[in-house]
């Protein structure tokens, strides 16, 4: 029975042995838990139109395996919806998602992925234009002493080949029939949303002003109607008006003349003459 005790307890020590050993051997070949690398992204939006966005990042770290943008029409997305994949070996992209539906809210993150992990920047939120949409601003500027104004035309829409103003002192202008049309067709302005115009125009004077823009569609769409006035003192509004009547009883010798004159601070004044002339 002794025998037997005792040749229990020797297997139980060398169990216990090859446990401990085991636990040893375990610490020593467990790999540390790895680190995902110093990723930082940041991203913004920089172009919105109909049926597209453009969206432009900078990713700083190191062993970066695939970066890009995902994309969704539910928040929150990440690399298993759409994405875009960037193969640029720069710190920064410049993506350009296409084929969105027109007047819907989609979400975008920027992602970079290393081997220990995926990163993202922060969600964008944006919703896409049903059409084409114009806005014009005007602002007069007094230029060391030269009046000027200045037209901050803004187009967001797809494949516009032209777009640009026109004005006119008539309330009821058209592109056809207006002072002047500014028509811009420079590749480098119409990639941008944003063009600003100079005018030189009489001071003190009213105008009325259209935006207007055309897509290779031979579309065009005309912005709503602004009215803005110049600074200075108007040189076609003089401070006294005259105005004559027809000339009547005339006889022989003697006819009646009328009219009115009107100063803009005394108000109307009649005017009666009678004149004769000698025979």
């Amino acid at each position: 029975m002794k025998q037997y005790l005792l040749y229990i307890l020797n297997i139980a020590i060398a169990m216990m042995s090859c446990s401990s050993g085991d636990d040893s051997m375990d610490n020593e070949e467990k790999p540390i838990p790895p680190i995902l690398e110093n990723i930082t992204i940041s991203n913004q939006l920089t172009k919105l139109g109909e049926t597209y966005v453009e969206i432009f990042a900078t990713i700083e770290g190191d062993n970066i395996l695939t970066k890009g943008v995902c994309y969704s029409t539910s928040p929150n997305p990440d690399i298993n919806d759409l994405k875009i994949v960037e193969n640029t070996n720069d710190g920064y992209f410049h993506s350009i998602i296409k084929n969105l539906d027109r007047g819907r809210t989609y979400y975008a993150k920027c992602f970079a992925t290393t081997t220990q992990g995926t990163v993202y920047g922060s969600e964008i939120e944006f919703t896409t234009y049903t059409d084409i949409e114009i806005t014009t601003t005007t602002t007069n500027v007094d230029e060391f002493g030269h009046l000027t104004t200045w037209v901050d035309l803004i187009v967001h829409g797809d494949s516009i080949i032209s777009k640009g103003i026109y004005y006119s002192t008539d309330e009821n202008l058209t592109i056809e029939n207006c002072d002047s049309v500014i028509t811009i067709t420079d590749p480098n302005s119409l990639n941008s949303d944003l063009c600003q115009i100079r005018l030189e125009l009489k001071q003190g004077t009213l105008y009325y002003l259209h935006g207007f823009a055309k897509n290779k569609n031979n579309k065009t769409k005309y912005g709503k109607k602004e009215q803005f006035k110049t600074l200075g003192e108007s040189l076609l509004e003089p401070e006294i008006e005259i105005t004559t009547l027809p000339v009547k009883d005339i006889t022989k010798t003697t006819a009646i003349s009328e009219g009115n004159i009107t100063h803009k601070k005394i108000g109307i004044r009649n005017i009666h003459n009678y004149s004769q002339c000698a025979s």
